[in-house]
């Protein structure tokens, strides 16, 4: 999963306003126009669930949901891509309606590759602040780190532990998106040198 949380809404929205920002983030703009989508109050119902965009409006609209959070990107080839990953669908009236939160690269594209830089560097980043705590014990602290998994399992079990992974994976990020977008409202710092970003990233593996 590549999706953005309400942190990285959030962080958009600071760089659009001139506020500090963490760098080394490039997110895809298919992720943060599905991001906004579902956490932006003005592209979402009363219940919190994102509306079907018509895609031109004189109120809220995809054009406008695009303009807004991907710039000067063209909102048709945004549709197009969102369509075409199964995150969106277009409606008999021509509204666009979200059908989930993540956005998922195609293999073997570029956005692949995009995508799988920066999680990549962000568990090279806790690898190496535990290899560092482990030989300076008194002066850093280690960052969480685990896997669970297990060996010698019949292959046709794969689907109900993917599907009950991604229940109990989305249950917990969505918890931790809380309490970290709770931290960031109450916190703001004052100088870009205080600026960070703390995580915690979660997938799924199998292997032969």
């Amino acid at each position: 999963m590549t999706g953005l949380t309400r942190k990285e809404v959030k962080r958009v929205r600071d760089e659009l306003s001139g506020g500090f920002t963490t760098p080394g983030q490039k997110p895809i703009p298919a992720s943060t126009i599905l991001a906004s989508w579902h956490e932006d109050p003005k592209y979402c119902d009363e219940n919190g669930m994102p509306l079907d965009l018509p895609f031109e409006s004189s109120s809220v609209s995809f054009a406008e949901l695009v303009r807004e959070y991907a710039g000067d990107i063209p909102p048709g080839a945004i549709r197009t891509e969102l369509v075409r990953v199964g995150s969106a669908e277009v409606l008999a009236n021509g509204s666009i309606r979200a059908l989930r939160k993540y956005y998922i690269a195609p293999e073997g594209s570029e956005r692949l590759i995009r995508a799988l830089d920066w999680p990549l560097a962000l568990m090279a980043k806790n690898i190496r602040q535990n290899n560092v705590s482990v030989a300076n014990a008194k002066n850093q602290f280690s960052w969480p780190e685990t896997i669970v998994w297990a060996d010698n399992m019949d292959r046709g079990r794969a689907k109900e532990i993917r599907d009950f992974s991604f229940r109990e994976i989305t249950g917990m990020a969505e918890e931790l998106d809380e309490k970290l977008s709770e931290l960031r409202e109450s916190t703001k710092p004052e100088k870009r040198e205080d600026v960070t970003a703390f995580g915690v990233g979660f997938y799924f593996f199998e292997a032969d």
